[in-house]
Parts: structure tokens; sequence; C-alpha cells
């Protein structure tokens, strides 16, 4: 397969910007999470699907334009005077899928800490018995709560 460096550094240079806006957007979410603003989050959803998408899309146009070869390999055989650009942009774009896996690993011990802690609160309700009279006791069936 015959490779034009130019093209692909310029490739490599969308799909740094691309991770970079993606790692913002990641941080944007765990911001908006420990501030509790879950309207935000929900409304945001739509802009992860597009990243979603677009990585799919660059992903595609990289299998396309390399097949299976690697970024790390189009910088070692670079030549000389783009492989330290090659580098450079490799190392960021390294740096930005390592802080969004960090941020999403946050965000998931974050998140499974937050639903423990709504178990313990919630764990406990007025509900009704099969006599229909009120009882404290815990969700483990469809019993009707007491409104």
């Amino acid at each position: 397969m015959k490779i034009d460096f130019n093209e692909g550094l310029t490739f490599l240079e969308s799909y740094a910007r691309h991770f970079e806006k993606l790692e913002d957007y990641e941080l944007g979410k765990l911001r908006q999470f420990h501030a509790h603003d879950i309207e935000a989050i929900s409304a945001g959803l739509s802009s992860e699907q597009a990243f979603i998408m677009q990585t799919d899309v660059l992903e595609k146009k990289r299998i396309k334009l390399f097949g299976k070869i690697t970024f790390e390999e189009l910088a070692a055989n670079a030549p000389d005077y783009l492989r330290e650009r090659y580098e450079k942009l490799l190392k960021k774009v390294r740096s930005h899928i390592k802080q969004i896996r960090e941020i999403n690993d946050l965000l998931a011990v974050s998140c499974n800490e937050r639903l423990k802690r709504i178990h313990r609160v919630t764990k406990e309700f007025e509900i009704y018995n099969d006599r229909g009279t009120v009882r404290t006791g815990y969700k483990n069936t469809n019993a009707d709560f007491k409104v």
C-alpha cells in the first residue's frame, strides 16, 4: 500500500483535534455530574452520540487511508522532515485518549458510589402489606408505596 505521508499528517491532525474536543466534552460531563446537573447531562446526549458517530467515521477513514498500518508505524516510516510532527501528534492523541479513559473511569466510580448511596437511603419505605395495612419494610416486591 502506497502511503501519502502528507495526507496522513493532515488526517492525524484532524484525529487529534477530534479527541481533544471529546476530552473537553467528557470533562464538562464530569463537572455536570458533580454539580448534580442531570438536565445538562441529558441534554448533552445528542452531542455524545455525534462524537461516537464521528469517531466511527474517522476510524473508517483511517482504515481506508492506511489499512492495517498503525500510527506508530506511520511515524516510524515517515520521511525525516515529517517524523517529528507525526510523533508530536501521536503523543497528543495518546494523551487525549488516556485522559478520556481516566475521566470515564472516574465517572463510572462516581456513578456507582452515588447509586449505592441512593439505594441505602431509599431501601426502606412505608409500604402496604398483603392485609392492606401500612408497615415499614424493604421494597422487594411490586407492593404499592404509601403515598
